[in-house]
């Protein structure tokens, strides 16, 4: 198997303007932004605000089309490929370039993995995360607060109206979601497992077996 998909000009393209366009949604958003030069795989840009800063990688889905994330899409693939580290976030755009959502690198260092065949490359290996831990955005409005407070009043918003634990569980596990506390999320996990201790570094064996998390 190769490394990575053979190079599409037509796809090198539209991902240019999927990068355009999520620089002009995160300048709008208060964030100063710098281009990155083009490396493997690497960041497209670095933005920097007076609470966060990040590298950001921009993917446009072109299979996503319309406002919201295909129901069918129950989970998020992030090619293994790309470099992962904290201080990194991921905004997958829809084919219109008109909403998105932010994957969150600590939920892509807990993720599992599995081989995946797609529309380029056959068998390429995939972090995967429930689609639940993802912050959906929408590129023409501009964020009003950081990505921490954005997505934390998300999670708390989910955790007020949602009490099945395989609902709750895609929300909190496997690892802390960005923007809440480790204290409140003990609480908001109690729900989920009572007798797992949220420090453990493994994902509960049974909700894995019971498909709660991906």
């Amino acid at each position: 198997m190769k490394d990575g998909p053979v190079y599409d000009e037509t796809a090198g393209r539209r991902g240019a303007e999927g990068e355009r366009s999520v620089c002009r949604w995160l300048i709008e958003s208060g964030f100063k932004v710098t281009n990155l030069p083009k490396g493997l795989y690497g960041p497209d840009h670095l933005c920097r605000s007076d609470r966060e800063t990040f590298h950001v990688e921009t993917e446009r889905r072109m299979g996503w089309k319309g406002e919201e994330w295909p129901k069918h899409w129950r989970t998020v693939h992030v090619p293994t490929r790309r470099k992962v580290t904290l201080d990194r976030i991921f905004v997958t755009i829809n084919f219109q370039m008109t909403h998105g959502i932010v994957i969150f690198a600590r939920d892509l260092l807990a993720s599992g993995t599995e081989q995946v065949d797609n529309y380029r490359m056959q068998g390429e290996k995939m972090r995967i995360i429930a689609y639940e831990r993802c912050l959906p955005v929408w590129m023409q409005r501009p964020l009003r607060a950081s990505f921490a407070e954005a997505n934390g009043e998300r999670v708390r918003r989910a955790m007020e109206n949602l009490t099945h634990p395989g609902l709750r569980a895609r929300y909190l596990q496997p690892v802390c979601p960005y923007g809440i506390e480790h204290t409140e999320w003990m609480e908001m996990m109690k729900p989920v497992t009572p007798k797992w201790h949220p420090e453990s570094p493994q994902v509960p064996g049974k909700l894995q077996r019971q498909g709660m998390l991906f």
